[in-house]
């Protein structure tokens, strides 16, 4: 209520009228109709993960689902602090571009954006990694080692998926709900078969979930790349992977200072 609040101030402040009317024949409604029902669905589908994994999880020993239940908490901070932020943020000006019909400047803000979100996510991840103990007892009060093992599986899969937030909108950019939704699908399905088979207790018990996570990010954003690269020649640059190897390289630096500490 309180966000409606100051948005609705800022409406004012702009002149804005509001009218209950729907004009049918307007044709940027009928397009946000017609890509709406995929977008819809690839939001919704996700659920379907969690749904799986909880069921999995509760064929383990007690406590299995609130530890794991307890890592994605963990696991989803930095996705929604670094991920949803940055590509919500920068999501109108890369569709303003491609308005303008200007795919040149759309391509370079794009990576920019893009550049920094790896230049931030890959230290995050590290000390994530180095820090899980500690973050575990922090947040949850008491030393839980399986929250923190758990929760260390994961941070790969917390890379790839704030990567997720900003490739997937180069798609919604471009109007183009239907490809993201097509590999979400491959995807949920990916994930239950590796869920099944790494989560027995005779293979990895709970920690299969993440690792099977893990995998599933970065291959759900392999795909989406690649599909981006048929689609654009041009779109990564000599510049920017340059850009990300010298990224990489800094992070071993702070993989040392985080392992050290």
């Amino acid at each position: 209520i309180l966000q409606l609040l100051v948005v609705s101030l800022g409406m004012i402040g702009l002149k804005f009228r509001y009218r209950p009317y729907i004009d049918f024949k307007n044709k940027s409604f009928r397009e946000v109709l017609r890509i709406l029902p995929a977008r819809s669905v690839d939001q919704g589908i996700d659920n379907i993960n969690s749904i799986v994994e909880t069921r999995f999880a509760s064929q383990l020993s007690v406590g299995s689902v609130t530890n794991f239940e307890n890592a994605l908490v963990l696991y989803n901070a930095p996705v929604m602090l670094i991920g949803n932020a940055i590509s919500t943020a920068a999501f109108p000006r890369l569709t303003m571009r491609l308005a303008q019909g200007r795919v040149d400047l759309f391509r370079k803000e794009f990576l920019r954006v893009l550049r920094t979100m790896i230049w931030i996510a890959l230290p995050v991840v590290v000390v994530s990694f180095f820090a899980r103990g500690y973050l575990a007892r922090i947040i949850f009060a008491r030393s839980n080692q399986e929250i923190a093992t758990i929760f260390g599986f994961l941070c790969v899969a917390i890379f790839f998926r704030i990567l997720y937030t900003m490739i997937s909108r180069y798609f919604y950019a471009h109007k183009d709900t239907k490809t993201p939704l097509y590999v979400s699908l491959f995807i949920i399905f990916f994930n239950i078969v590796l869920s099944y088979n790494l989560s027995r207790p005779d293979a990895y018990g709970i920690l299969g979930l993440a690792i099977a996570q893990s995998i599933v990010a970065a291959t759900e954003v392999g795909i989406l790349v690649i599909i981006m690269i048929k689609r654009d020649r041009k779109l990564f640059d000599r510049e920017f992977l340059t850009s990300v190897a010298k990224s990489v390289a800094v992070t071993g630096f702070s993989a040392l200072a985080a392992y050290i500490t």
